[in-house]
């Protein structure tokens, strides 16, 4: 069974070390997002997330009737 192990093991090594080489990879851009959207997408997820714990927090809030 340990064999078996073993040779999964040096399979799915071979497999990662062949799918995830450097040469296929993309080049990153270092020049970076040039537009304001993710800043925008970035505080309205805070928003959502502040009003989804502020309504978890009191279970009051929660009931609808």
């Amino acid at each position: 069974m340990a064999a078996l192990f073993r040779r999964v093991v040096r399979l799915v090594l071979i497999y990662v070390l062949i799918r995830f080489r450097k040469g296929r990879q993309p080049r990153a851009d270092h020049a970076g997002v040039r537009s304001g959207i993710s800043t925008h997408l970035e505080f309205s997820v805070v928003l959502i997330e502040a009003g989804t714990a502020a309504g978890l927090r009191d279970p009051a809030m929660g009931k609808t009737r």
